[in-house]
């Protein structure tokens, strides 16, 4: 997850029959003492050429992983759960670039003061332009999304 600084620390875990992917991920330790580290598992699945050519679309939900327990006792990082992701990256309809669609449904779990929530949702927008841009920089490199580097 180097193209997403949301994420410190990242591990795949298991890759499925079907192609789909089980990701373990740990968010950056929150400065503020009160709130835990969260971490989650999750499994992924990418649809390329998803409903027209060019269109991709990555799904994911949490799931348990054997290798992964749910943390305990004081001061454990917090399992969060994503409940629903669904991303769609297509051509821009109205002109020139990229279009990309996020949908989610976190519970990030535990305890967290508003003024913390608050602050993360005002930097979400930042935080989705820079994985973007990462993610244009590297397509335009070659470097994601060849098809000969991920059959589905």
């Amino acid at each position: 997850m180097k193209h997403d600084p949301r994420w410190c620390d990242s591990e795949l875990l298991e890759t499925k029959p079907d192609g789909s992917e089980v990701i373990f991920m740990k968010a950056a330790k929150p400065v503020i003492p009160i709130v835990s580290r969260r971490q989650m598992i999750c499994q992924i699945t990418s649809l390329r050429n998803y409903g027209g050519e060019g269109r991709h679309l990555n799904i994911a939900t949490s799931v348990e992983h054997p290798s992964k327990p749910i943390p305990s006792g004081m001061m454990a990082e917090v399992r969060a759960t994503l409940e629903c992701v669904g991303i769609l990256c297509e051509k821009n309809p109205n002109g020139a670039g990229t279009r990309l669609t996020e949908i989610k449904c976190i519970d990030l779990g535990g305890s967290i003061p508003g003024k913390v929530i608050s602050a993360a949702t005002d930097k979400q927008g930042k935080a989705m332009y820079e994985i973007f841009t990462i993610l244009v920089e590297k397509r335009q490199k070659g470097e994601i999304w060849n098809n000969k580097q991920r059959k589905l």
